[in-house]
């Protein structure tokens, strides 16, 4: 069988190779072992490829460029419909060589896609809506989660279980973790002490949206008795506003610029909590990644995150609530070793959900069947 994935995944050159987002090229290496070929249809930039690039495992793999669509300005949303005509011909085309799609929303590019993908061709396929399936802003995203719900009967995929939806969408987790790693993260967890003071992480876009100043102002109320060092793993505009104000601080703060997934692992695995107070998210891997290597989340109660994270795996803040993510954090049994390290044990546990083997199970038990 023959599987052609559409994406607004990036991709770019690096010493003559191509390289995409690694999240997405992961899941697609993955893939090769259930697919005799996949064709992965997506932008290619021109820009530098970034540390958390990384290159396609397999021959089998065929990527087919197409024009970079979208931005925030109006004549980049514009550019959607101009570079349509070409990017629907490729589309057509590499329908034409497989036997199923799949199709990554939302994006600027799905405003069209989906219709084609669902009223043009009678090839076989499914939806993975990847975004907050409960907070959608954006027009053209609102257009595609209402097409995905009222306008097609083919599978959609979405993060998070909801009441009252179709039988058509189903809940399926992001997979980020594969059998090695689950055996390594085992490994540390056995040996992961809890003992404070803690070292503690964030990974992610360094921006307030992701609550970067939220967790400034909870470390500021901690101190150090509580946590000794915060790693700062990601980049941002508003870097260097965060590295001042992390300078009055009585904690170690590391600010790491993008890194590899190796890298990331490895920090993961040297802390003992993942701090990640977003106002708006999906699902995001970073938690079940920071499970796996024992890391325990403090986290807020966002679209899907409260549906894998609890009081027996983690801690959750309620981003709408009045009290604020410092004063959660105060709330919190620091010194209580047993406590974090049930937890930890609990969300290894639940980070089997995130697996590429349960992924690929599902998507041959459950979509194509």
């Amino acid at each position: 069988m023959k599987l052609a994935i559409i994406s607004h995944t990036e991709h770019y050159r690096r010493n003559g190779e191509i390289v995409g987002w690694g999240a997405t090229v992961r899941e697609i290496n993955e893939l090769t072992a259930h697919f005799a070929e996949v064709w992965h249809v997506a932008p290619l930039h021109e820009e530098d490829a970034p540390d958390s690039a990384i290159a396609y495992c397999s021959e089998s793999i065929r990527f087919v460029p197409i024009p970079v669509t979208g931005g925030p300005l109006l004549k980049d949303k514009l550019r959607v419909l101009f570079k349509a005509p070409s990017i629907l011909s490729k589309v057509w085309e590499v329908l034409g060589e497989v036997d199923v799609f799949q199709f990554r929303a939302p994006t600027g590019i799905g405003v069209y896609l989906l219709p084609f993908l669902t009223l043009g061709t009678s090839k076989r396929g499914w939806f993975k809506y990847a975004g907050n399936w409960q907070e959608v802003t954006a027009i053209g995203y609102a257009f595609q989660k209402w097409w995905l719900t009222s306008c097609t009967r083919q599978k959609v995929t979405i993060n998070g279980r909801w009441s009252g939806l179709p039988a058509h969408i189903l809940s399926f987790e992001n997979p980020c973790l594969d059998t090695e790693e689950r055996r390594i993260g085992q490994e540390v967890i056995q040996k992961k002490r809890y003992q404070l003071p803690l070292t503690a992480c964030f990974i992610g876009r360094l921006d307030d949206a992701k609550g970067v100043s939220r967790i400034i102002d909870g470390l500021q109320e901690l101190g150090p008795e509580q946590i000794k060092t915060m790693h700062f793993v990601g980049d941002g505009k508003k870097r260097p506003f965060y590295e001042e104000r992390c300078q009055s601080l009585p904690i170690d703060c590391i600010f790491h610029g993008f890194m590899s997934r190796d890298r990331v692992s490895s920090v993961l695995a040297a802390s003992q909590i993942l701090l990640l107070p977003s106002a708006s998210e999906g699902l995001p891997k970073v938690i079940a990644e920071g499970w796996n290597y024992g890391c325990i989340p403090i986290v807020s109660n966002v679209s899907a995150i409260p549906h894998y994270v609890n009081e027996e795996n983690g801690h959750l803040w309620d981003v709408h609530g009045t009290e604020s993510y410092a004063d959660r954090l105060r709330r919190i049994d620091w010194a209580s070793e047993e406590a974090w390290r049930q937890k930890a044990l609990r969300g290894y546990k639940t980070a089997a959900y995130f697996t590429f083997q349960y992924y690929c199970e599902r998507i041959f038990s459950e979509i194509l069947t």
